[in-house]
């Protein structure tokens, strides 16, 4: 080899050993999304937090610095976040595919369920037998579709609009006493109440005829509290009634001035019309020798129905072939006006010219509409004079929480103060009164469920101005503001809602509520495939609970099946059977 080719490899391995010696001298820096890999795979074989920390220390730093570890434990937690997201993410396809698993086999179930229960009816219809293992399952499987219909039943109907709650200190009270029952039901309970006793006191400025005086019924499904919240404020109201009497009694026998507050009758029943005037002329005569003696300025009757079934005041007003009652009379005639009376042989001509009337009673859901069948209660008559309060509350407990002691006595306290005042003068502020104007002209007011809709919501502002007032207040004048006001509008949509969503058709009478019911309930469960007997829509319809029973349920089914609206299926081993 000559001189130079021998120069020129030694050049190259010095070449070589110098490149070497720079490429070990100079270390390639590992990026995070590096580390924060090899700290995921750490995590993945189940290696604690700080474990973790100490592995990328090693292995991705060259000293134990207290930067070193700061900077590793930052990487180790965005290492962390991203093992538990993907971890979740594996979960949650994981429980999707276990659904749709579950969901696929509930479905091939119940469609095999629903082939049986149609191979059961078909050999049914057909006289044919069928495996008594398979009649055991299928009458479990319609016993638990019928309890699925009831229930879906009773989820539809809880669906009411919520019924608006107020300021105020009958409010207030309400909230206090007894919280397991229905707010909204005791709220109203102490309104009617406290309505009749101060009617004709508080009057609303140019509108003196309009008194705060209310016939409502509290609607819900059964177990909701109804009767509770009508014994309740009528327990309350009492109280706060005799604490003002006294107090009122105790001020004025020093002033030689006559108290303001009259006694009010709660009537839990009425048998007739003659009944009913009999009562208020009783309390006239008693309430007119109270003032004759200068014990108090209010001369008026008041009476208070508060039967705990509206029904049961219903069916005593029904007019049949053996009695000609006139309670729907009174009813009508007593709701916005004052004058009452009849004459008989034995009692001779008895009339009433200061007769205040209200009404507080409770009904079920499914009995609402058919209270009216017959009643020839239209949109202008006497079902558009009952207000309407609903409630989405659950059954009342077995053991109810207990009121807050301290603020009832404080509130009876407040109210009693109140209801001994002299009569107030409510005047609407330029706030209220155009409030009032732009919600009433805001939608169509000439439907029938607006009707007396403007008279309820001024007669609930007068009750409103009255017990928002602080204890001590003496004014002569109550100026309502534009947010009481706004409260009184939003309860009158409330109404108008709860009525188009209870009220029935004018033209109901108890053969068209019992054929509407049919009807109703086959479209629900019988068609052509699955023909109903008699007996079975009987058994769905239970017409012995409904006014007019078995009879009118008779001539309903031949109305229904003489039209044609009910149609002949099949004759079979259980009889005739029909679908729509």
């Amino acid at each position: 080899m000559s001189d130079l080719q021998q120069q020129l490899v030694q050049g190259a391995q010095l070449l070589a050993q110098r490149t070497a010696a720079v490429a070990a001298a100079v270390e390639i820096e590992p990026t995070d999304a590096e580390i924060i890999g090899a700290a995921v795979e750490h995590f993945e074989v189940k290696f604690s937090h700080p474990e973790v920390v100490q592995k990328i220390l090693g292995e991705f730093f060259s000293d134990d610095s207290d930067e070193a570890r700061k900077e590793a434990e930052e990487l180790v937690v965005r290492a962390y976040d991203q093992f538990i997201g993907e971890f979740e993410k594996q979960l949650e396809d994981t429980e999707k595919l276990v659904r749709e698993v579950a969901d696929e086999r509930v479905a091939a179930q119940a469609e095999a369920d629903k082939h049986l229960v149609e191979k059961y009816e078909i050999a049914g219809r057909l006289d044919k037998t069928i495996d008594l293992s398979d009649k055991a399952k299928v009458a479990k499987l319609i016993k638990l579709h019928e309890e699925e219909n009831q229930q879906e039943d009773i989820n539809a109907v809880q669906a009411f609009p919520e019924c608006p709650l107020f300021t105020g200190a009958l409010t207030e009270l309400a909230q206090a006493m007894y919280p397991s029952l229905p707010t909204e039901f005791k709220q109203w309970g102490l309104m009617v109440r406290w309505g009749l006793l101060r009617s004709g006191l508080d009057r609303l400025e140019n509108e003196p005829h309009l008194q705060p005086r209310f016939y409502s019924v509290l609607v819900s499904l059964p177990n909701r509290g109804k009767t509770g919240c009508i014994n309740e404020s009528r327990e309350s109201m009492d109280i706060i009634w005799k604490m003002a009497k006294t107090w009122a009694d105790a001020e004025n026998s020093s002033k030689q001035a006559p108290r303001v507050l009259t006694h009010v009758e709660n009537l839990n029943s009425v048998d007739s019309g003659q009944f009913l005037v009999q009562a208020f002329h009783d309390r006239a005569e008693d309430a007119n020798k109270l003032y004759q003696a200068s014990i108090t300025t209010d001369d008026r009757a008041k009476i208070l129905l508060d039967p705990d079934e509206l029904s049961d005041l219903f069916m005593k007003a029904q007019v049949t072939n053996s009695r000609n009652s006139t309670i729907f009379s009174e009813l009508l005639k007593l709701h916005s006006g004052n004058r009452t009376g009849n004459g008989t042989k034995k009692d001779g001509d008895l009339s009433v010219d200061n007769a205040h009337l209200s009404v507080l009673a409770g009904t079920t859901v499914e009995k609402y509409p058919l209270l009216w069948m017959g009643t020839g209660g239209g949109g202008d008559g006497l079902l558009s004079r009952f207000m309407i309060i609903t409630t989405n509350n659950p059954q009342v407990p077995p053991v109810p929480l207990a009121s807050d002691g301290d603020a009832v006595a404080r509130l009876y306290n407040h109210l009693a103060k109140l209801l001994k005042s002299r009569g107030r003068m409510i005047r609407l502020s330029e706030d209220a009164a155009q409030l009032l104007s732009r919600w009433w002209l805001s939608f169509d007011n000439s439907k029938k469920s607006a009707t007396r809709i403007l008279e309820l919501v001024k007669q609930t502002v007068i009750v409103l101005a009255v017990t928002n007032l602080p204890e001590d207040n003496d004014d002569d004048v109550v100026l309502v503001s534009g947010d009481l006001m706004r409260a009184a509008t939003k309860f009158g949509d409330y109404e108008i809602a709860v009525r188009e969503r209870l009220n029935p058709d004018d033209s109901w009478t108890l053969v068209q509520g019992q054929e509407n019911k049919i009807l109703a309930w086959m479209k629900k469960h019988s068609n052509a495939m699955l023909p109903k007997s008699k007996n079975d829509v009987r058994r769905g319809v239970t017409p012995h609970r409904l006014p007019g029973g078995l009879a009118v349920f008779n001539q309903a089914w031949r109305a229904c099946v003489e039209s044609e609206m009910v149609k002949l299926r099949e004759q079979g081993r259980k009889g005739a059977l029909y679908s729509l």
